[in-house]
């Protein structure tokens, strides 16, 4: 019986004095059995406990309703006054404070408090109509509810006609075939038949649904967008790239070819972008095709460009190197086949006992020859190497 489940909870009460959930407990078995100022201390006690918001705003909810059924309407708005300072969205609270506004004689500012609410959560539209704490004010409440209504109606009404415009615009882009625009479809049967209801509920259901096709028409169109813009992106990147090569090749005859088709080719990328903007339909497929294949023309192009900057540098060395290598050795000669003889003519006359013959020395002459072409040939490399293109 109810005493025993008392001594049961003091008892537990007396182990574990700082149990939130005991005291919540304790205080709704007060509240039971009538004893309204026992259940008043112990939810006290069970606010001190509570550490989360949603534990204190369940005490507060306790405390109001002792409030009301001991007809302490101030302690209750008291009450409620906590609970919206705590969690000023709590719709719960919302409404017993209009119920409170009703009445106090609030009449008007009730009645708008209450279509906002209706307006933020739709469950309220069924209390304002059958909650008895609300029988004496039903004229007020039914003109507003009329009027929530008939704007709910208007707006289905308005959306149906840019559904079905935005459906069709989106079979355009994506095809009938789409599981997007299955569903749209079924959207707008479900629609067709709410529309009839003639309902509060059904006008909202109306607009839910139309507001979905919309949705997915935006995030569509978006997606198609963003697809689109990466694509001009990486165009973009790989347009300026090309043009990089092309500033660095030092031969027009392999320049003028890729930069005229890559005039041409950017040419044609704006005027897809152009049409993009102004289409209304957004064939969306046929433009990402060809953007494609302009991205794929233009890797070809940049790996043509790449070998060519190759082959460029290879030729540049080569020019560079034989240039070089022609002036070594034409020194290398000079010095081994007209200087050395020269030397050794006015050494001799110099140096009579020396004894050199200019036919003696075609042993040296050789031996210049070969280590001078030698060192002119790695001479030539290095410099060529160093001053080559990069």
């Amino acid at each position: 019986n109810m005493s025993q489940v008392e001594s049961i909870i003091e008892s537990e009460l007396k182990k574990k004095n700082n149990d939130y959930k005991l005291y919540c407990i304790a205080g709704l078995m007060y509240i039971e059995n009538n004893q309204f100022k026992n259940a008043s201390l112990i939810l006290k006690k069970a606010l001190e406990m509570a550490e989360r918001v949603p534990e204190k705003i369940y005490v507060h909810f306790l405390m109001y309703r002792i409030s009301i059924l001991s007809r302490e309407f101030n302690k209750a708005r008291e009450s409620l006054r906590r609970i919206l300072k705590l969690s000023p969205h709590c719709t719960e609270a919302t409404y017993f404070e209009i119920i409170a506004k009703f009445h106090n004689g609030n009449i008007n500012s009730a009645v708008e408090q209450l279509v906002k609410l209706i307006r933020k959560n739709r469950d309220y539209y069924i209390y304002a109509l059958i909650d008895p704490e609300l029988a004496n004010h039903h004229k007020e409440i039914a003109s507003s509810l009329d009027y929530l209504l008939i704007e709910a109606k208007e707006k289905a009404e308005k959306l149906i006609p840019v559904a079905k415009d935005e459906l069709a615009g989106l079979e355009k882009i994506i095809g009938q075939e789409a599981e997007e625009i299955i569903e749209a479809k079924a959207h707008i049967t479900k629609i067709t038949q709410l529309i009839k209801t003639n309902s509060f509920f059904g006008y909202l259901e109306v607009i839910h649904y139309s507001e979905d096709i919309l949705t997915l028409g935006n995030r569509i169109v978006r997606g198609r967008e963003n697809k689109l813009f990466k694509i001009e992106e990486e165009l973009g990147v790989q347009m300026q790239r090309c043009k990089n090569f092309i500033e660095v090749l030092p031969y027009d005859f392999m320049v003028k070819p890729v930069e005229s088709r890559l005039r041409n080719m950017a040419y044609s990328i704006d005027i897809v972008h152009e049409k993009m903007k102004h289409q209304e339909a957004r064939e969306f497929h046929n433009a990402l095709d060809k953007l494609k294949g302009y991205s794929s023309e233009l890797t070809a192009i940049e790996n043509k460009l790449r070998r060519m900057d190759a082959f460029a540098q290879l030729l540049g060395f080569l020019v560079k190197f034989l240039k070089k290598n022609l002036v070594f050795q034409s020194a290398n000669l000079i010095i081994s086949l007209l200087i050395l003889p020269i030397m050794v003519h006015y050494l001799n006359f110099i140096i009579p006992n020396l004894n050199l013959s200019t036919s003696g020395i075609w042993h040296c002459q050789k031996v210049l020859i070969i280590l001078g072409g030698i060192t002119g040939i790695i001479l030539s490399s290095l410099t060529s190497q160093k001053e080559g293109p990069k």
